[in-house]
């Protein structure tokens, strides 16, 4: 479990810049393919970090760890973030 927690923090604090960045992104029309893209290299090394190629259970470990993809933390981010700029 110890290894899941750290892995989490490690990505989790790589993403932690993002809203920004990735607000400039969004707006320029390239969200979607961004998004794929990380998806795919957090998939990935999760497959190695698992030692499979079976993506069922790769998201099973990662549903079990309370891991998201990228796809799944930065909108929420990046909302947060869009909410903050509002009330300023």
């Amino acid at each position: 479990m110890t290894v899941c927690s750290s892995i989490y923090c490690f990505i989790h604090s790589k993403f932690s810049v993002c809203p920004r960045s990735c607000w400039t992104i969004h707006s320029s029309g390239q969200w979607h393919s961004l998004m794929c893209s990380l998806d795919f290299v957090v998939m990935r090394f999760l497959m190695k970090l698992f030692c499979t190629s079976n993506i069922d259970i790769v998201n099973e470990c990662r549903m079990y760890c309370g891991f998201k993809l990228p796809s799944e933390i930065i909108p929420t981010r990046s909302d947060k973030f869009m909410l903050k700029l509002s009330n300023v």
